[in-house]
Parts: C-alpha cells; sequence; structure tokens
C-alpha cells in the first residue's frame, strides 16, 4: 500500500482523475502487420494485405515502397545494366536544347536558340507548349509542382508553370546553365564550368559549394538528381560526351560511375525514374542506359483506391525476384491515408509503415511461441509482439500462439506489451534452425482508495489530497494522476 498526497492552489474547481492508459486503434489497420518471405531468384509470388476501416467514413489509400540501405541486413543488389547503351532517340526538331525536365509523365525541353517550351509523350508526340518570355533557357527540372530553368542572358534561375509563366526568380549570383531538384533544394552550374556545383534552396540562400574531382572540371556542365539510385544521385553532364554519377559527402563528390564518347554539342541531362535523357544541337533527344537495373521487387494490385466506411479492401502484393542477387532486401512499404479526393488536411491517421523483408535464395527461419500470464499460466490473447529490426507486429491468438515465417538469420530483440500488463522484451538469435519463445507477462493492479477528488478553492488557497494506492499484481506499478479544471 503506498500513501500519496497532492496539493493544489488555483481559484477553480478541481476535479482530480486517475487515467488508465489503454491502446487507441487508428481507423485503418492492415494485415498482417509486415511481411517476412522467402523466394528464388528469377521467381516471383503473391501476398494479399487487408486494409480494414474501422471508421464511417471512406478513405483514400495510396502504397509505395522503398528500399532501406542496410549492408548488414542486405547483402545483394540489382544487377547492373550497361552504362551508356543507347536505347532510343527521338526528334524533336532542330536547335538547342539545352535543358530537359520529366514530370513523370513526359519529357520537357527548352531550346535555348528559341526560348520553345516543349513536352514530349513516350510516344514521340511533340506538343508546343509555348516561347519563353526571356531568352536562351538552358537547364530544366521539375519540382513536382513546376519547373525549374536558368536564363544566360538576364543570369536568373525560373520557376516557371507548365504554361510558361513565371512564378518567381531567383539571382543566384553568377551565370546558372545547368540545374535539378532534389527533392528539397536546386543544385545549378555557371556557364564558366570550373570546379564546383552549388546547392541553393528554393528560396535562393545559398546552402553549399561542392567540389568535383580534378578531371571534371570543365565548362558547359548539366545536371540532374536521380532519387532512385542507391549510391550516387547527382549525375553530371560535360558536353562533349563525358557522362558521370556522383555521390555527394558534405562538400566532396566522389565519382561512382563514368562513361566518355567522343560527341560534342550534347547539352541537358535528365533521368526519367529508369534511364537518363540528354539532347543534341541537331534536335534529338537520345534514352541511355544508367548502368543500374532499377529495383521493381514489389507491385500493389490495387495500389490506390478506397475503403469504404466499416469496410475493407485486399491488396495483392506480388514479389518478383527477376533480375535481382540473391540476398536480404529490408523494404519499407508506406501506405498514405487522406480523404477521398481531396488534400489531406484534418485526417489524424495519414501514414501507415510496415516492412516487407524478401529473402532471395536464402535461409530463413521461424520465431513462434506463446504469451502467457505469470501469475496463473493463463493464455494472454491480444498482445502486441514487435521485432526491433523491422517494421512487423504480430498479435497472440486465443491460445496465447504468435508467429513470425521466414526471417533471416540474425540478432533480434523481441517485445511484448498487453494492456493491463508490464512490457517485457527477450534477445533471441536466428542462425540454423527454427526458435521457439515463450514469455510469461507480469502484470500490475492498480487499486486507488478514490478513483475522484472534487473540491472548490478560493484564490490563493490550498488543498491536500491524500489517499491511497495498493498493486495486486505481481509485478512494478507506475501510475501518474491527471487534473481537470472546470470555471
Amino acid at each position: 500500500m503506498n500513501n500519496c498526497r497532492w496539493i493544489y492552489t488555483t481559484s477553480a474547481v478541481i476535479i482530480l482523475l486517475f487515467m488508465a492508459i489503454s491502446h487507441v486503434f487508428a481507423e485503418v489497420t492492415v494485415d498482417p502487420m509486415g511481411i517476412a518471405a522467402a523466394i528464388e531468384i528469377d521467381d516471383s509470388l503473391t501476398v494479399e494485405m487487408t486494409l480494414a476501416n474501422s471508421g464511417e467514413d471512406d478513405v483514400a489509400f495510396s502504397i509505395g515502397f522503398d528500399l532501406i540501405v542496410d549492408e548488414e541486413n542486405r547483402r545483394g543488389g540489382p544487377r547492373r545494366d550497361d552504362l551508356g547503351d543507347v536505347l532510343e532517340t527521338y526528334e524533336v526538331g532542330d536547335g538547342l536544347w539545352y535543358g530537359l525536365g520529366w514530370d513523370g509523365d513526359r519529357m520537357w525541353g527548352v531550346n535555348d536558340g528559341n526560348s520553345r517550351f516543349v513536352a514530349m509523350d513516350m510516344d514521340g508526340e511533340v506538343e508546343d507548349i509555348t516561347r519563353l518570355p526571356f531568352n536562351h533557357p538552358m537547364g530544366l527540372s521539375w519540382d513536382g509542382d513546376a519547373f525549374w530553368t536558368t536564363s544566360y542572358t538576364t543570369r536568373l534561375i525560373y520557376h516557371i508553370d507548365v504554361e510558361g509563366e513565371i512564378i518567381e526568380t531567383i539571382n543566384p549570383n553568377g551565370t546558372p546553365t545547368g540545374i535539378t531538384f532534389d527533392g528539397e533544394n536546386l543544385w545549378w552550374v555557371r556557364y564558366e564550368g570550373g570546379s564546383t556545383i552549388r546547392q541553393i534552396s528554393t528560396e535562393g540562400e545559398h546552402l553549399r559549394t561542392l567540389d568535383l574531382p580534378d578531371n571534371m572540371q570543365q565548362s558547359w556542365l548539366s545536371v540532374t538528381w536521380a532519387d532512385e539510385h542507391r549510391d550516387g544521385h547527382l549525375w553530371v553532364f560535360w558536353h562533349h560526351g563525358a557522362l558521370y554519377r556522383l555521390n555527394v559527402e558534405e562538400n566532396q563528390a566522389e565519382i561512382m560511375d563514368e562513361f566518355e564518347w567522343n560527341l560534342p554539342n550534347n547539352f541537358g541531362v535528365e533521368h526519367d525514374g529508369e534511364n537518363l535523357w540528354y539532347s543534341t544541337r541537331q534536335g534529338v533527344w537520345t534514352v541511355l542506359d544508367d548502368g543500374i537495373l532499377e529495383f521493381h521487387m514489389l507491385e500493389f494490385d490495387p495500389a490506390e483506391g478506397v475503403i469504404p466506411g466499416e469496410d475493407s479492401e485486399t491488396v495483392e502484393m506480388l514479389v518478383q525476384s527477376v533480375d535481382v542477387e540473391a540476398g536480404v532486401y529490408n523494404m519499407q512499404i508506406s501506405i498514405e491515408l487522406s480523404e477521398p479526393e481531396e488534400e489531406r488536411d484534418d485526417l489524424e491517421q495519414s501514414l501507415i509503415q510496415i516492412s516487407a523483408v524478401i529473402t532471395v535464395d536464402g535461409d530463413t527461419h521461424d520465431l513462434a511461441g506463446a504469451v502467457s500470464d505469470a501469475a496463473d499460466d493463463q493464455a494472454v490473447e491480444g498482445a502486441t509482439i514487435e521485432l526491433d529490426r523491422f517494421l512487423i507486429t504480430r498479435f497472440s491468438d486465443g491460445e496465447g500462439g504468435y508467429s513470425f515465417t521466414d526471417l533471416p538469420p540474425g540478432d533480434y530483440q523481441v517485445s511484448f506489451s498487453a494492456p493491463d500488463y508490464l512490457p517485457a522484451s527477450e534477445e533471441v538469435t536466428i542462425d540454423e534452425e527454427d526458435v521457439e519463445l515463450d514469455v510469461a507477462l507480469l502484470h500490475s493492479e492498480f487499486t486507488p482508495s478514490q478513483a475522484e477528488f472534487e473540491v472548490a478553492l478560493e484564490p490563493d488557497l490550498s488543498y491536500t489530497f491524500d489517499f491511497e494506492v495498493e498493486n495486486g499484481g505481481n509485478g512494478p506499478l507506475t501510475y501518474s494522476a491527471t487534473r481537470r479544471l472546470l470555471g
């Protein structure tokens, strides 16, 4: 039995409440909460996920994934393509196409000679959008909503919409040519070239200067940023045909890939998520293999849709191991939630993230066990079991049982929690065989002598609450009190 005391001084009516902390379940849940699977090379399998909406209102969803770079957990990688192989060419029309920009559906270009601003679909159909209201546009890059471009004559960076109208301008204090957007900030190069590339914010604030390796210090550089690449997002293109992929660390650049060919007067470089593009003075846009096989291990059907209120949607996740090396691939699946046909605004739950851990041509093992009450050995149903290495969660069944299948070898911290029980964790090593891990949970039982106190105080007075707390459980008890002011 613990004797407790609280003292409050206030001019309001006080109600002191003891609060039991419980699990709050979101409106949308996913089953299973995380996936581990084993697959052979050049094979495929399908896993079903159920998105359940317990709320009354419809919820829209969109599913994507990212590969988590962790060399300890991912020993393989996508197989390489052949850097520099020409995959396709498109005749766009004569002119000095010094800037290319990919918006996710079409490739856009700006013409330094006549200020043309065009868009081309993947059938090669070119749409003339407009003539830009400034001369000598050179670089081009899409930021998700609009384009960034530069002008050799005005020495400005322009933010323009898809109609070519100027949204805003930035003075970079130099003559910009190539430009690219990295998802947050801008990178640009000077007309004179030289030894550096500069990074600025979209408001024009200088952030850093990137020093280039000696053999890259040339004039007429074009740049593009490829988020899809595991190492070396920044590609730099010299107009005489040298192409470099750079890994950026602080203010230094390391060459990860390079390709050279003697083709003068090539300008503008862009990445469409899978391949590189460059343009020529002869009005040809060329698609090049970037030397990296893009990572498409997971596909979702449907990848987006609407979950009706008090209903569910089944999503099939296709796992493919074609053209990947053996190893463990740790991927994070992101399920974005929003109001149907509206921007996400007041929806409290907006993102669910789980792991998809795919072992390609490697050993995996299962982890299973039962969760019970340490006091009476009775099964604990609905206990939450989580892994420290991955976003994979399981819940105990009516007999207290749980299981994780197809886990890659390694050391794991396994956490157990359940309402009215104290959390517990265990370390296990998965190596050459399946592992059985049973856990008995302790619980605490909070019993106050009074559950609620109410008193009205005059200004500058205090009141002391005396009460007793009894712990009827077999584990330590931690508790707190909250206060509510009335009046």
